[in-house]
């Protein structure tokens, strides 16, 4: 998979917008660089992990980084904070399941927010 960078985050080089492939078969992966390291700990990391795992997810639409790791305040003591938008809302057991695999992949405290399952207001 290719992926161009564009405004702060990533897109598949087949975006729907471009009329290539079709919507449903990728999932957009936004994933904030700094092109810098913030406090000892490079995000461009944390990005770049995201990026691998999320490339295959089909049920996923929409992944981003939210919090101290968009304004340079990370640290190697931070958690990471991701909000994820499922096409097809996940059950609790694949929720729970997903927590854990991004808890082993990025091997640091992760908040995730599943925003199929949050509030009008959080999904804007």
């Amino acid at each position: 998979m290719t992926f161009h960078m564009s405004k702060g985050f990533f897109q598949h080089a087949s975006h729907p917008v471009n009329n290539v492939w079709p919507m449903w078969k990728y999932c957009y992966i936004i994933a904030i660089l700094l092109l810098k390291l913030v406090k000892g700990f490079p995000v461009e990391d944390i990005a770049a992990i995201l990026k691998e795992y999320f490339e295959d997810k089909e049920n996923v639409f929409l992944v981003f980084i939210f919090g101290s790791a968009v304004n340079d305040r990370l640290t190697k003591e931070s958690d990471v904070d991701i909000a994820v938008l499922f096409k097809q809302t996940p059950d609790f057991k694949e929720i729970i399941h997903f927590k854990g695999d991004l808890l082993s992949v990025i091997k640091r405290e992760t908040d995730i927010v599943i925003l199929n399952n949050s509030s009008p207001v959080i999904r804007m």
